[in-house]
């Protein structure tokens, strides 16, 4: 699967942005999960529920194409063996 593009991730931040902005707006509490804010969402802002739906829609095939991408080709880096574990000569902690 290809790499996102730039604008792509642009469009998932100012997602994620505008998705604060909302809960903020509405006084609901930060960690509130997707369902209920998309319950909230539609009894409260009939006009922007389908915008907002749209858009999650858009940036959760990014998200799963850059989670595609990063599992195939950088996974490796990401792991970090702790000092205790690691019983090579020399090794520093990052």
């Amino acid at each position: 699967m290809p790499e996102p593009r730039t604008n792509q991730i642009v469009e998932a931040l100012e997602f994620s942005r505008f998705r604060f902005k909302l809960i903020a707006f509405l006084r609901l509490p930060s960690d509130i999960r997707e369902p209920a804010f998309r319950e909230v969402l539609e009894r409260t802002c009939g006009g922007v529920y389908p915008n907002y739906l749209a858009r999650a829609e858009r940036v959760e095939k990014i998200l799963k194409s850059e989670d595609t991408f990063e599992s195939e080709d950088t996974l490796e880096m990401n792991v970090r063996v702790p000092l205790s574990l690691d019983h090579r000569q020399g090794v520093s902690p990052n």
